[in-house]
């Protein structure tokens, strides 16, 4: 038993030996029957006390605390004897009642012992895991050890004869855990990141934002920062800030291809299980907008909050097409928002898809990402007027994309008997149509 303790928490296990021999000293001592002794009955009430009061209700961060665990196994030695002689009164044994009662007894005194930490009951863990809080506290008000003269926050280790009370481990836990980390991962310092995660910091801890470390390193496409902390079993890959963004969308938005491409092989996604209908209408726009870049270089450049059809509007002057550069990573962005799992037709406020103005402005090469994902629901997707992405093509008289979503309807349609076929149709053809004007609020 004592090695399965000692296994489990060594503090613990060292607490067990520690109160079992002083019962066993002073049963001795008082003259006590050998058979109840050797039986085990004198040290087992004794070592839970010292289990519960060296380190698992108190923190066993100094001397204090370990004669205070020596103090309860002799008061559960005399707890137990005393407890003993009165039930056997009644033919009765005390069981665990000298324990309960001698640990309650250092329970309510724990107010008017100083330097003794207690420990709160919601957080009540391992002996180890109580000294790694306090002392990842501390190197937490260090760093802020400026500010001490402005906040009682950062005055708690100030005066070493005060203990700091479980609200205040959880106050800087709460509140500058995640400054810390979430500073670490943006200035890609791996150093402090490792320091304060191996002193028991919570790698998933979110400012009030809601954004962790992992949010902040996939948005400044810190990839060696990203990869630390998907080393860390714990760490929540798909967390959602209070925007609804997991890390992955903030790869994507930030076009860093391999932290994105590392996101993906890790299970990341770009829209939470709980995602609102608000919340997809807005990533729907943003990728209509991406699609309707790839064919006008004037479009204002998407910050990750237009998803109003005014703010393109506004500022586009004339149409044209970008360089191929620009085309093509727009296009592999695309790539990797269906590719974490984005429905390929997903739609903005008015039912639009990318289907929809890809075909409207006959870009194939959108057209095959995305009918690539699922060709069915692409060309079933109606918007707000009752179009659909064949309805635009034909409507602007758009050759390539006709050419394109008449075969890829074929394709549908075959594949119910088993016969799959490819699709090739030629992109980024140079002659085009009339353009489309005044689209709907993407020009």
């Amino acid at each position: 038993m004592l090695v399965g303790i000692a296994v489990c928490s060594p503090i613990s296990g060292a607490m067990a030996l520690l109160g079992s021999g002083i019962a066993v000293a002073l049963a001795i001592g008082l003259g006590i029957d050998s058979n109840y002794i050797d039986a085990g009955l004198a040290g087992f009430n004794p070592a839970l006390v010292a289990i519960s009061v060296g380190g698992f209700f108190f923190v066993f961060n100094n001397a204090r605390v370990f004669m205070l665990a020596v103090a309860g196994a002799i008061s559960g030695t005399l707890a137990t004897i005393a407890l003993g002689n009165v039930f056997s009164v009644f033919g009765l044994s005390p069981l665990t009642f000298p324990f309960t009662v001698t640990v309650w007894l250092f329970c309510l005194l724990m107010g008017s012992m100083p330097n003794v930490m207690p420990v709160a009951i919601p957080a009540l863990s391992t002996p180890e895991d109580h000294l790694k809080r306090v002392v990842l506290s501390k190197r937490i008000v260090k760093r802020f050890a400026a500010l001490v003269r402005f906040s009682d926050h950062f005055a708690i280790f100030k005066n070493g004869s005060h203990a700091p009370r479980p609200e205040d481990l959880q106050r800087i836990e709460r509140h500058f855990l995640p400054i810390i980390l979430c500073s670490a991962a943006q200035r890609k310092d791996l150093a402090s990141l490792r320091d304060i995660v191996a002193s028991g910091g919570d790698v998933n801890a979110a400012d009030y934002d809601g954004r962790t470390a992992l949010h902040v390193a996939c948005a400044q496409g810190q990839l060696a920062v990203v990869k630390y902390l998907l080393s860390r079993t714990k760490v929540k890959v798909n967390c959602v800030d209070k925007q609804g963004r997991t890390p992955l969308y903030d790869a994507i938005l930030g076009l860093h291809a391999a932290v994105t491409m590392k996101m993906l092989s890790e299970g990341g996604k770009v829209l939470d299980v709980n995602a609102s209908s608000q919340q997809k209408m807005a990533l729907g726009a943003k990728l209509c907008h991406r699609v309707y870049a790839r064919s006008n270089a004037d479009v204002p450049a998407d910050d990750g909050d237009c998803d109003t059809v005014d703010d393109v509007n506004s500022e586009l002057l004339e149409t044209r097409k970008p360089d191929q550069a620009t085309r093509s990573a727009i296009l592999d962005e695309l790539g990797w928002w269906l590719e974490a799992g984005v429905p390929a037709d997903i739609s903005d406020y008015d039912g639009r898809t990318m289907a929809h103005i890809a075909a409207c402005y006959d870009d194939v090469d959108v057209l095959r990402v995305v009918c690539d994902i699922n060709p069915a629901a692409v060309l079933a997707a109606v918007d707000g007027s009752g179009s659909t992405c064949w309805d635009e093509a034909v409507k602007f008289n758009q050759h390539n994309a006709i050419e394109f979503l008449k075969a890829t309807k074929s394709r549908v349609e075959s594949s119910v008997n088993g016969e799959l076929t490819d699709v090739r149709v030629e992109s980024e053809a140079d002659s085009h149509s009339t353009k489309p004007t005044g689209f709907r609020g993407y020009v």
